[in-house]
Formats: C-alpha cells, structure tokens, sequence
C-alpha cells in the first residue's frame, strides 16, 4: 500500500495548500504552490495575491507589488489585492496611492476589517486624526473584540490630546 501523499492535480488544489502552508509559516512550500496554482492556471487572481503575501513576508516589496497588480487585473473586483496594494504603496510612501487603494477596497467589500484598519493608519501619518479615528471605529463595529483598533484609536485619542 502506497502511503505517500500525492500531488495536488488541479490549480485549485495547489492554491489551497498554498494557503495551508502560508498560514502554517512555510513560506517556501506556500511559494511554491502558488507558484504552481499559476502555472496550471494563468488567470487565477487569488493564487497571485497570496503569492505577493509571501513576497512581502519575505522582503521583496517590488515582487509582492506586481503580484497584487496583476491579481487586480484578472480580477478587479477582488478587494483584498487592492488592500495588499495599499500596505506595499503606504510602505513605498505613496501615501495617495495607498490611500486611493484602501477606498477601493472597501468600495468593493465594506466589511473588510483590514481596510479600515489600514486606512485609518494611513490617516493617523498623515495628520488626519478624524478620519483616522472614524476608520478605527468602523473598524471596531466589524469585529469588536480586534484589540488593534483599540490601540490603534488610543493613539489617536492621545494624540488629540484626550488622555481620557
């Protein structure tokens, strides 16, 4: 009897392993297999958008960056790669992309925590402590026990001069 574990057969397969091993911290399995989901698969949006995951896990801002450009255009509507995209921008101080980025995604899906959460830290840099803190309480409405925004909020407040 052959015990071995077999390969994954369709795209679909080694994209979720992909998925598997990324969560796990095998960032090299992970892309690996996202690698392969592509192959099989050339238009698979969602393989491209964990690949820049591990890209920028992994350091390579610029790699991770075309990876989100091209998970957006085979799928437009898809909001998480415009998050991605946002967090590579921000990181890249293209703040105004970033920011254009972050509004789209959650034009696209307006219960995306992450969005939210990145938005309003992109606000916080640049001065707009308002803003920052209605992102960080929507944000907070989505997922009520995401200590982050929490924190996050808090600094805002602090820094607003309400240390209450």
């Amino acid at each position: 009897m052959d015990t071995s574990i077999q390969q994954p057969e369709t795209a679909e397969a080694y994209y979720k392993r992909g998925q598997a091993s990324r969560i796990k911290g095998d960032l090299d399995g992970a892309f690996a297999d996202f690698n392969k989901a592509i192959e099989l698969k050339p238009i698979l949006a969602e393989a491209y958008n964990n690949r820049g995951l591990v890209k920028k896990t992994k350091g390579d801002l610029s790699g991770a960056l075309e990876d989100y450009n091209k998970a957006i255009e085979l799928k437009p509507g898809l909001a998480q790669a415009y998050n991605n995209r946002g967090r590579i921008r921000q990181a890249k101080n293209n703040l105004e992309e970033a920011l254009l980025d972050f509004n789209k995604a959650i034009e696209l899906k307006p219960d995306l925590l992450e969005a939210y959460t990145n938005r309003g830290e992109l606000k916080r840099v640049k001065g707009d402590l308002e803003g920052a803190l209605m992102d960080y309480d929507q944000a907070i409405k989505l997922k009520p026990d995401f200590a982050v925004s929490y924190n996050n909020r808090g600094m805002v407040k602090r820094a607003k001069g309400d240390l209450e």
